[in-house]
């Protein structure tokens, strides 16, 4: 028997009114690479426009089109839910962990949501004084959420398969008037679909379009970073969630030693006013 496929009178591509490309039938998935190559090409590098940064979550992700296309973006995280033991080592979970390990991942300075989280030290939240220490937070290209499949018992997954594209952005404009740097990320365009980001997905009959509403950019871009924060590095362990980032904790005692120290600093050298 010869594989099973569906024929092109499934296929639709379309421009909606306000001209976001929308995809029926097969091979949607190239609606998602051509969108963010397209970003890409149509964006103006200036000093203050410094790269292409992309967010997202599916069920799955193997496609080596989709893969190669993140790997050449500033910024990326796509969150996958959590794969059972059974396929570490085989050859779609090897590419992932590869894209992991090459890709460059979040740029985590562009969101601020991010600022405060780090891994725990010793089982116990990082302790921030005066001094430091100094946050130093490695997020992947890719990471996993929820929980692991374990024999024939059903778990909730990650269904959804969004991909938020946007600007990396620089500034030093502030509201005090002095000049202070600033990295942030602006959504552009959220890809929303049916397909799962893998290589199998263009075979199947599936649905993809590109929207721009602000609303629903700003409520992606929160869920999305939910994702991110609550994920975990590929091959955790654990069989339920068990998140990597933690909100730090401060050292108020220290800093408030420290603010009374910087007050109460006194040069001996200086004279008193005639």
């Amino acid at each position: 028997m010869n594989d099973p496929s569906f024929g092109d009178e499934f296929d639709q591509e379309l421009l909606t009114a306000g001209g976001a490309p929308t995809y029926f039938g097969r091979d949607v998935l190239r609606g998602l690479v051509h969108g963010i190559t397209a970003h890409r090409e149509s964006q103006r590098r200036s000093e203050r426009l410094w790269g292409i940064g992309v967010i997202g979550c599916a069920m799955a992700l193997n496609d080596p089109e989709l893969l190669e296309e993140l790997a050449r973006c500033e910024s990326s995280c796509i969150v996958v839910t959590k794969q059972e033991k059974r396929h570490h080592g085989k050859e779609n979970f090897q590419r992932l962990e590869t894209h992991a390990a090459t890709a460059q991942g979040l740029a985590d300075l562009v969101f601020p949501e991010l600022e405060e989280l780090a891994p725990l030290k010793d089982g116990k939240p990082v302790k921030l004084g005066p001094y430091g220490p100094r946050l130093e937070v490695s997020v992947p290209a890719v990471r996993e959420l929820g929980f692991r499949k374990v024999g024939k018992h059903l778990v909730p997954i990650v269904h959804a398969k969004l991909a938020l594209v946007g600007d990396l952005c620089w500034t030093d404009d502030h509201p005090s008037g002095y000049p202070v740097d600033e990295l942030y990320f602006r959504p552009r365009k959220l890809w929303m679909g049916s397909a799962n980001f893998t290589e199998s997905s263009r075979r199947s009959l599936e649905v993809g379009t590109w929207v721009t509403d602000e609303e629903i950019l700003t409520a992606a871009r929160q869920f999305l970073l939910n994702l991110v924060v609550r994920s975990e590095p590929l091959r955790n362990e654990a069989d339920s969630m068990d998140p990597e980032l933690h909100p730090v904790v401060f050292d108020e005692a220290a800093m408030l030693e420290a603010s009374r120290d910087a007050y109460d600093v006194v040069d001996d050298d200086d004279e008193p006013w005639d």
